[in-house]
Parts: C-alpha cells; structure tokens; sequence
C-alpha cells in the first residue's frame, strides 16, 4: 500500500522558512562571536609586550602584592618600586598610556589609586620624578634636627636654576594631570622658595606658553586660593 505524500501546507511552509533562517542567524551570529574573541584574544597577546601595559602591571603588583584585588587596601605598599617605574616611566614619556593602560587593565583610574597608597609627600615624589626624572627637594622645615635637615638632602647644594627648571615641569605634570590639590602646594612651595618669577619663566621657556593660561583650562580651579597660596604660602 502505497505510503499518503506529505502536503505542505503555506503555513508549514512559512514555519520551514522561518526556523531556516532562525538557524542561519545563529550560525552567523556564533561565526561573528568565535571571530570577535579571536580578534580581541591576538589584540590581548599582542598588547601584553607594550611597554605601557608591562608598567601599569607592575604598578597593579605593587599596591596589591598579594594578586587579590579584595585585599588591595589592606595589602602593603611596595613604595620604592613605585618610584623605579616613576623613573622608568619619565624615561619613556609614556604616562598618559600608563594610566589609561592601568584603567583598562583595573577598572580604577591610576591617580585615585595612587591617591590611597600615598601620603601627599609620596604623591608628590612620585609625579616629580615622573616629570623630572629625579625627586623635588623640598627645603628643610625650621626645628628640625641637623640630622633630619641633612636626611632631607642638602638644598643649598642645589642650583636654583636647575630647582626652577624641575618645579616647572613638575607644576607641568599636574596641569595636565588637572591635579588641583598638587598645584596648590606647588603654589606655597613657591612661597617658601621665593622663587615664582624664576619657575614662571622656566616655565614659560620650556613649554612656550603660561602657566596662569594653562591653568585657566582646568575646571573650577580656584584661582583665588592659588593666588592665596603663592602670596602668602597658605
């Protein structure tokens, strides 16, 4: 007996034509998946050897030596490290990609990150020698001991030009940083050193432009508690 043929109905016919192309997309979408991983996995491998990634890592090493990031707060801060890469970092001119390496690795910016692991004094270090490629002495404060004076290196040894020189581009660093708060302290530095005029015009010989002006581009940045700062060193 001959077996009944299988009519297909326009309504089997549009399920047909529907589950077909439901599979093609999957298919397609599965195939445009597989390739974006591909790409981003090479993109990843290639990425790893650039100097910038290899500094903000060993940046991430060193406020989180543990490698848990729940601990990163209690976790100790590798402080010399920091400064080697600081150095390393002013060697290569490469900051900006550094922290936005740091970023894209870590979920936080590297300024708030350095922010935790410092005292404003390290905070300070660190960007002096990222700009400087050495520290910025700060003069010995009256009622320190002999001892303590010399352990804050020998000022008057210093060439006030070359002084002048490195608080520019210190002052530099932190414009371009929109670091506020590190400005301000810069401002009283220049109070205590009586040396503004000086750290201007080095200022203004290295980069071709003012620093009041550059200023000028950072969101409300209190110019009045600047002025304050650098006239009065308050």
């Amino acid at each position: 007996m001959a077996a009944n043929p299988i009519i297909v109905t326009s309504g089997n016919s549009n399920a047909v034509s529907k589950l077909i192309t439901a599979l093609i997309v999957s298919v397609a979408g599965g195939l445009a998946v597989w390739q974006l991983k591909k790409f981003l996995s090479n993109s990843e491998s290639k990425q790893i050897n650039e100097p910038e990634v290899q500094l903000a890592s060993r940046i991430r090493t060193a406020v989180n030596p543990s490698g848990v990031s729940w601990l990163i707060n209690t976790d100790t801060t590798d402080e010399y490290s920091l400064y080697q890469i600081a150095k390393e970092i002013n060697e290569q001119k490469n900051f900006d990609k550094v922290a936005k390496s740091y970023q894209r690795q870590f979920s936080e910016t590297l300024e708030s990150r350095l922010r935790t692991e410092f005292d404003p004094n390290e905070y300070n270090k660190f960007f002096s020698i990222i700009n400087t490629g050495t520290e910025l002495i700060d003069q010995p404060s009256e009622g320190k001991s002999a001892d303590n004076k010399a352990a804050d290196g020998s000022w008057d040894s210093l060439k006030k030009e070359d002084t002048d020189v490195r608080q520019a581009k210190a002052i530099r660093g932190f414009i371009l940083l929109k670091d506020v708060a590190s400005l301000y302290v810069q401002a009283k530095l220049m109070y205590k050193n009586k040396n503004a005029s000086k750290v201007y015009q080095a200022y203004s010989a290295l980069y071709k432009s003012q620093i009041t002006k550059d200023i000028a581009g950072i969101a409300n940045f209190d110019f009045k508690k600047y002025n304050n700062a650098l006239l009065t060193g308050k």
